[in-house]
């Protein structure tokens, strides 16, 4: 398993809201579904909303993140070999 996270969309994040702090940094798995395929699956930062509540510069730093987050799994998908990838966002 691997735990990856951006120290400047952390930083935004509790800095908007203290307790965001306790569900960082890992918000990515990466590991083997089968023997030949690997499984990439992060959560998407607008759900931890619904965990801490609403707050409205937490809502903007959580929108940046799932746009990068996002960006990131769609490259991934168009990697070489992502025949052997899954990757998946989960929303809820």
């Amino acid at each position: 398993m691997n735990r990856s996270h951006n120290g400047s969309i952390s930083s935004q994040a509790v800095a908007s809201e203290l307790e965001v702090g306790l569900l960082l940094p890992c918000t990515l798995i990466v590991y083997e579904a089968d023997p030949t395929t690997t499984a990439v699956t992060a959560i998407a930062p607008l759900a931890v909303l619904n965990i801490v509540g609403l707050n409205p510069l937490l809502a903007q730093v959580a929108q940046e993140a799932d746009r990068r987050l996002r960006t990131a799994m769609s490259q991934l998908a168009l990697a070489p070999n992502a025949h052997d990838v899954i990757p998946a966002v989960l929303s809820s």
